[in-house]
């Protein structure tokens, strides 16, 4: 999952939600839930991976804005916490940064959420993500259907 953001600079902190604001310590080795992340440049022409280029564009013309960066949060495990953690911390990412999240491909009501849907083609194939404010993961997480795509 990821967050995209025009306000994110090479100053910022990869640590912006304290461990104790999930609840629980996350350097217990019996309840450990590792996460993982990475910022990266979003260009609008990627030369590295260029099949970024249609979903970028989709996003773009969705939102309205021009992103700078993406911020990935990956959860590497797969219990109903993890799921409600990663929802939860990438609202406080992307309103930290006035970013939107990339739920990838969720079969959510969308309208319901609040949230977009972006599709584009890729090598003549149709691709597709939705993406929603940061109060959109927080209409997620109160709706009985939810769950992240991981």
């Amino acid at each position: 999952m990821s967050c995209v953001t025009s306000e994110f600079s090479d100053t910022d902190s990869a640590s912006v939600v304290p461990p104790q604001s999930f609840g629980y310590d996350l350097n217990d080795p019996v309840n450990h839930r590792p996460f993982v992340g990475s910022v990266d440049e979003y260009v609008h022409t990627n030369r590295e991976w260029p099949e970024t280029d249609g979903e970028i564009a989709a996003i773009q013309s969705l939102t309205g804005r021009v992103f700078t960066h993406c911020i990935v949060i990956a959860a590497m495990c797969n219990q109903t916490i993890d799921h409600q953690t990663l929802c939860w911390l990438l609202s406080v990412v992307a309103t930290k940064y006035n970013g939107v999240v990339d739920f990838d491909m969720l079969d959510a009501p969308y309208s319901q959420l609040e949230m977009g849907k972006c599709e584009w083609r890729t090598d003549g194939q149709a691709c597709w993500t939705v993406i929603g404010e940061p109060n959109a993961c927080l209409r997620w997480l109160a709706h009985p259907r939810f769950r992240m795509v991981k």
